[in-house]
């Protein structure tokens, strides 16, 4: 195949800073010879299917300094200190269980608190049945953080780092061999760029990602109406 048919079949696509380093890297692979002239149409097909499927790539918080994925925000609370640090405990708790297991710094003249944290992520996993059909299921992935938050009077900084995943391996038996099942981590900056797995394994690996964006979003903005709710929550 003409090598400049080759980068001419992603122009159609979205130029999105993220979604355009995923074509980049697919076209690396090929350059690199992991795969041939006549599967890189395969891929694309694959690609633009997947695309299809989520009705545009998702936005994640890719930092173009670092090249990494990355979780920060800043929120104006409009409360204390003193508030902001106790409701942070609260949240923590509410969410996480004992403080004491979750809990692994804390200061509050200089304002910081450290937990690491855990949630479920629901997200589309899509696999093979007979006769090489495709099929699309839901699975869940357990996914692990570092809250590190920043305080200061009406504002809160946070950053989530060190966020991974536990997989599963099943074990099996069979004549005089036994392998239990075992679990294994792996970093988020292991996930991106999707492309450099399996065309079958994209759409799980990208589904995981936006929903881990998602749910981590979720529990800041939660975080933040839970201290601004400060007032209302002690007037009873």
């Amino acid at each position: 195949m003409n090598l400049f048919l080759v980068f001419f079949l992603f122009t159609s696509l979205a130029w999105a800073q993220t979604e355009q380093l995923e074509k980049d890297n697919i076209n690396n692979r090929f350059k690199n010879g992991e795969f041939s002239a006549e599967a890189y149409p395969e891929y694309v097909s694959d690609w633009r299917n997947m695309i299809y499927s989520f009705g545009k790539y998702p936005e994640l918080p890719y930092d173009e300094k670092s090249g990494l994925i990355k979780f920060k925000f800043i929120k104006k609370t409009g409360q204390p200190k003193k508030v902001n640090y106790d409701r942070i405990m609260e949240w923590a708790a509410i969410h996480f269980g004992a403080l004491k297991s979750v809990l692994h710094y804390e200061n509050y003249e200089n304002g910081k608190i450290i937990l690491k944290g855990n949630f479920d992520v629901t997200h589309k996993n899509e696999y093979r049945v007979f006769w090489g059909k495709l099929k699309e299921g839901l699975k869940t992935t357990r996914c692990k953080q570092t809250f590190i938050f920043t305080i200061k009077d009406n504002i809160i900084k946070a950053e989530v780092i060190d966020v991974k995943y536990e997989f599963k391996l099943y074990g099996y038996a069979g004549a005089s061999i036994y392998v239990p099942d075992r679990s294994y981590e792996v970093s988020i900056h292991n996930i991106y760029p999707v492309t450099n797995y399996d065309s079958i394994e994209w759409k799980e690996r990208l589904d995981l990602l936006n929903q881990t964006n998602i749910k981590i979003e979720l529990l800041i903005f939660g975080l933040a109406d839970y201290i601004m709710d400060y007032a209302n929550d002690i007037t009873f």
